[in-house]
């Protein structure tokens, strides 16, 4: 009896996206997917638009392979929007999940969402509270304003709710931070 071949290791592959589903982005928002265009040299590349008042109007096309590198990714479930949340609550930055690229529980650990969250808790954390750093400011102003707001659109609140949940969240595993709580009173005043 002949040795079986190993299996050849799968590759990841990025989740299906189908025309009108919903994704989101960081600076762009959410955007509904509303086309999905196959062509002969390049593959697939999906055709959003925005879902946010005064962008309308406004088209991007993306290739469907590599999503995740253009800023795009669909939305988190309300579960995994709640464990964000604890993931704030519990303020551990380097228990919660792996780096992208170890063992994993999944695509959502390794998604946009969660390195964002990453981001901000780590941030927060770091002993080093330079609020004059640029690319420091920019790294919590950028991060609070996407995990508001998908997190406000999944689990269906007002942005001023879910800044009270953050703040509430964040208090607990947190110190004093001036930059999170800049960040998070812009989100108030817009």
């Amino acid at each position: 009896m002949k040795p079986k071949a190993p299996k050849a290791k799968s590759k990841k592959k990025a989740p299906a996206v189908r025309a009108g589903e919903l994704l989101y982005h960081a600076a762009h928002g959410l955007c509904r997917v509303m086309e999905v265009e196959r062509t002969s040299d390049r593959g697939t590349n999906l055709v959003l638009t925005p879902k946010v008042p005064g962008k309308m109007g406004i088209r991007f096309v993306v290739p469907a392979d590599g999503l995740e590198a253009t800023g795009f990714h669909p939305l988190v479930s309300p579960a995994e929007a709640k464990r964000v949340l604890e993931y704030f609550r519990d303020g551990k930055p380097e228990e919660a999940f792996p780096a992208p690229g170890e063992s994993s529980p999944g695509f959502a650990a390794e998604n946009q969402t969660w390195a964002l969250a990453r981001t901000l808790l780590a941030c927060c954390h770091d002993k080093v509270r330079d609020t004059k750093d640029k690319r420091l400011r920019e790294a919590i102003d950028r991060s609070v304003r996407a995990l508001v707001g998908e997190l406000a659109y999944v689990l269906k609140l007002t942005p001023e709710q879910m800044v009270g949940r953050m703040r509430e969240t964040l208090g607990s595993s947190t110190r004093k931070n001036v930059l999170l709580t800049t960040s998070l009173n812009a989100i108030l005043e817009d």
